[in-house]
């Protein structure tokens, strides 16, 4: 009958983890679930003489013998899961990413208990990217990680539905941020939650609308499907300001409001969707004659699966 092993490690040959159960007292088919704070796994014990591969294959630390446990699942976390951390801004060349989970594509979920300080990219003018590396983390068989085991790169990612998440190759992207010309961070806000808000917004436009919808271009990442808009719009009489998703069909759109009185502002600020392909938005004016608008950008909002 097989004999199932309660551990609260994986590796570290104590009498707390599978490694350090003696491979003489073991039989194939022996299960040992491995669990703790911050992840929940089973193990099978197969026979083999292959070198052990963490966390996929564990031989034991004593009397390996033609014996070893290999991983088979990681319980209650699906394709795509994330337990997304806070993100701070530090300085210009850091920030922090909060206690997070993540699974990873063809690996399995990696996580880390810890705020951790991670060094930004060295581009300038460009939107980066920060990946979980899967190529160190699958090297070094973690499933616990810590900052050494992240990379930038200024290519967005591509949103994988099978994986249920941004990836490029099999990295996996979880932030973006934006550096400047001198390769500083732009300082940003965020709760833990999808909206991430910056420290200063950005001037994006000041061209008037016409009667016909025009895109305006944001200052958003590649990632980008929504936006915080800080709008101001003037008219000398009344007139009224649509907006539209770029490439929608209605002719109309959705009304945002309308200028009453002489000189009058309509100031608004909002959560707004953007055309993905180009981080755009349209707008237009219900009659011709505005004297004034402002298009600021005030933050992006993570999208699904981020």
């Amino acid at each position: 009958m097989a004999i199932v092993y309660y551990k609260s490690g994986i590796t570290g040959g104590t009498s707390d983890d599978l490694d350090g159960i003696d491979g003489s007292g073991i039989s194939a088919d022996d299960l040992c679930v491995v669990a703790n704070d911050l992840y929940v796994v089973w193990y099978k014990c197969v026979a083999t003489s292959d070198s052990e591969d963490s966390p996929w294959l564990i031989r034991p630390d004593t009397n390996p013998g033609s014996l070893g446990w290999a991983l088979q699942m990681q319980t209650g976390l699906d394709f795509g899961y994330l337990m997304r951390p806070r993100f701070e801004w530090v300085d210009d060349t850091h920030i922090y990413v909060g206690a997070g989970r993540y699974h990873l594509y063809n690996y399995g979920t990696v996580v880390w208990d810890t705020r951790l300080t991670i060094l930004a990219d060295t581009a300038t003018n460009t939107w980066s990217y920060l990946y979980l590396d899967y190529s160190d983390i699958n090297s070094d068989g973690v499933l616990q990680i810590d900052n050494s085991y992240w990379t930038w790169s200024s290519t967005a990612p591509t949103y994988y539905h099978i994986r249920g998440g941004w990836y490029n190759g099999d990295d996996r992207c979880i932030f973006a941020v934006y550096l400047d010309g001198s390769g500083h961070v732009k300082e940003f806000f965020h709760d833990g939650g999808r909206l991430v808000q910056y420290g200063e917004s950005v001037a994006d436009s000041t061209t008037v609308p016409t009667t016909s919808f025009s895109s305006y271009t944001l200052t958003v990442p590649a990632i980008a499907r929504a936006a915080q808009l800080a709008i101001t719009f003037r008219d000398a009489a009344t007139n009224d300001l649509y907006y539209r998703m770029v490439g929608g069909a209605s002719s109309t759109g959705i009304n945002l409001g309308q200028t009453l009185t002489t000189a009058e502002n309509l100031c608004l600020l909002g959560k707004f969707l953007v055309n993905v392909s180009s981080q755009s938005v349209a707008f237009r004016a219900g009659s011709s004659g505005g004297d004034g608008f402002s298009l600021r950008t005030c933050g992006f909002y993570l999208p699904e699966g981020m």
